[in-house]
C-alpha cells in the first residue's frame, strides 16, 4: 500500500487511513463485515468516517494480515500534525507493519526513530552526470521543452545546471519490524 503526501494538497490523517482502508479493500476478494457496517452507519448519517472510527477499521483490517507493507512517499510534505498523526497511527500496527518512508532530509531521522525505534536510515542522492543525463532524454522527448530550447538553446544549459544546483538527495526510513 502506498501513500503520498503533496504540498499542494491538504490532506488529513483520516484521509491518509481512508486510503491505506481503500486500497486494503482493493486487494480483498470480499468487503469485511466491519466496513460494510461503517459504510452503512456514515450513509445514514451522511457524513465522513471520522478519524477514530478509521483507525479502529483499520487496525480490525490488518489483524487479517500476516504482513503489511506501507510505502509512505514525502513525507517532509505533510503538515506536522498531520505527519505525526500517521506515524502515531502505523505505529499502532504494531510487528505486522513494514514501513518504508521517503523524505527529504528537511524532516530529522529522529522524528521517525522516536515512532520506530529500528528505523534506519538510508540517504539517497543521484550524481549530477544521472541528473544531467536524465534531463537531456526528457528535453529530447517532451516537444514543447523541445520547443522553447530549440527557440532559445542557451535555455538548454540554464536548465540543466539549475537542476542539479537544486537537486538535494532524500532519505529514506526503513523500519523492518516495529517494536
Amino acid at each position: 500500500m502506498g501513500l503520498f503526501c503533496n504540498y499542494k494538497e491538504i490532506k488529513t490523517s483520516a484521509n491518509f487511513i481512508g486510503s491505506l482502508l481503500e486500497q486494503l479493500a482493493l486487494q480483498q476478494s470480499e468487503i469485511s463485515d466491519e466496513m460494510r457496517t461503517l459504510h452503512r452507519t456514515c450513509l445514514d448519517r451522511n457524513c465522513r468516517p471520522s478519524l477514530p472510527e478509521y483507525s479502529t477499521l483499520l487496525q480490525a483490517e490488518t489483524r487479517r494480515l500476516s504482513k503489511v507493507f506501507v510505502v509512505f512517499d514525502a513525507l517532509d510534505e505533510c503538515a506536522v500534525e498531520t505527519r505525526e498523526r500517521l506515524l502515531v497511527e502505523l505505529k499502532s500496527l504494531g510487528s505486522k507493519l513494514y514501513l518504508m518512508i521517503t523524505s527529504r532530509p528537511s524532516i530529522p531521522i529522529m522524528d521517525i526513530t522516536s515512532h520506530f525505534q529500528h528505523a534506519v536510515e538510508l540517504p539517497i542522492c543521484a550524481s549530477p552526470a544521472d541528473i544531467e543525463k536524465y534531463l537531456e532524454e526528457r528535453l529530447k522527448s517532451e516537444p514543447k521543452l523541445r520547443r522553447h530550447i530549440n527557440d532559445e538553446p542557451p535555455l538548454r544549459k540554464q536548465i540543466i545546471s539549475a537542476v542539479i544546483k537544486n537537486a538535494q538527495g532524500m532519505s529514506v526510513s526503513i523500519s523492518d519490524i516495529i517494536d
